[in-house]
């Protein structure tokens, strides 16, 4: 169907020209090629981010996972800047509360990862959660939910709990590992 057809719904993205410092209205294919670029943006990043992670110093460590998880925040306003009619499209069958809840529950870990502390963790989460859900009010077909920033809320708690529960674990595996490695070391010298 031509994009000239008066019948044809759109759906607009308004986005502020940096040279004219005028708002646009972006149409609904030129929204699907911004998210693609932003989609691709988010993937090649994520290979940066693990150049950055798997640096042997900390402090590149630590950047490197504040770096993953504002990218995923970068990804989650991208799949809220499409509109209310393309969205619905995209997720025929599954309730926005499921996906709602595995979304954060990925930021949630992500921001737990980067703060190393479970509070901060869900807090940022749920900060971001609320921003989100208030952004959503600008797109065409979208609206803000509270039902929605629950869910997005239960999800980064269930996510941070499982960061540190993960980081719980392997620190005991390293201790355990470690008081063997004593304990057969201990037993080589008595023989």
């Amino acid at each position: 169907m031509p994009l000239a057809d008066s019948k044809r719904t759109r759906d607009w993205i308004f986005v502020l020209e940096p040279q004219t410092r005028k708002l646009r209205c972006l149409s609904a294919i030129e929204n699907h090629k911004l998210f693609s670029i932003n989609f691709l943006f988010f993937l090649f990043s994520i290979r940066f981010q693990g150049y950055v992670y798997n640096h042997s110093f900390n402090m590149h460590r630590k950047i490197g996972k504040w770096v993953l998880a504002f990218l995923y925040c970068d990804l989650i306003l991208a799949f809220s800047s499409l509109p209310g009619s393309t969205l619905s499209v995209i997720t025929k069958n599954v309730s926005d509360k499921i996906l709602h809840f595995f979304a954060y529950s990925i930021l949630g870990w992500l921001f737990c990862q980067a703060s190393m502390k479970l509070l901060y963790g869900i807090a940022l989460a749920a900060l971001f959660g609320m921003i989100d859900e208030n952004y959503q009010r600008l797109i065409p077909g979208r609206q803000c939910d509270f039902y929605d920033w629950l869910a997005d809320c239960l999800g980064a708690t269930a996510g941070a709990i499982l960061s540190v529960g993960m980081l719980r674990l392997s620190q005991a595996k390293k201790k355990m590992n470690h008081f063997s490695d004593y304990k057969n070391i201990k037993l080589k010298r008595n023989k």
